[in-house]
């Protein structure tokens, strides 16, 4: 192995493990916010915004070659290079599977963006808002996410 490429997993490995822990915190805070009540539409983007950041960032972590006998080495072996891959490739189903709910449950308009605000009858905007109800689903997705990463 040449030092660059041990270099490049070494970096890839330390910013997947930063990654991961952020997105569990994102996660448990997320899913503690819309519990405790309504959440506005800009929460919900700032959280798909996030979410898709780190699918990225995962995804390209993922195609390093090699990484995942690297990390199944950093981790002195607790874990083979087969079950840390599985792992990560749950994780990034679990980020999709989010996504996907934040924007299913959302209005967007032509061009895809998500209407974070809506026109009431007197012409006047308001910004969205998202109950406990309506984001049941999502919140049980990031429950499932954390249990991913826990």
């Amino acid at each position: 192995m040449w030092p660059t490429q041990s270099l490049s997993l070494k970096k890839g490995y330390e910013s997947a493990a930063n990654q991961i822990d952020s997105i569990k915190r994102i996660a448990q805070n997320n899913r503690d916010t819309m519990a405790a009540g309504p959440v506005q539409a800009s929460y919900f983007t700032a959280l798909g915004e996030n979410l898709s950041s780190a699918l990225k960032m995962l995804s390209e972590v993922s195609h390093l070659a090699g990484i995942f006998d690297y990390i199944s080495k950093e981790e002195q072996g607790a874990r083979t290079a087969l079950a840390v891959e599985e792992n990560m490739t749950a994780i990034k189903a679990a980020l999709f599977t989010a996504l996907g709910e934040i924007k299913a449950k959302a209005p967007i308009d032509a061009d895809r963006y998500l209407l974070t605000v809506k026109l009431l009858e007197d012409g006047t905007l308001e910004e969205r808002t998202f109950d406990a109800a309506e984001t049941e689903t999502l919140r049980g997705l990031l429950d499932a996410l954390i249990a991913l990463i826990d």
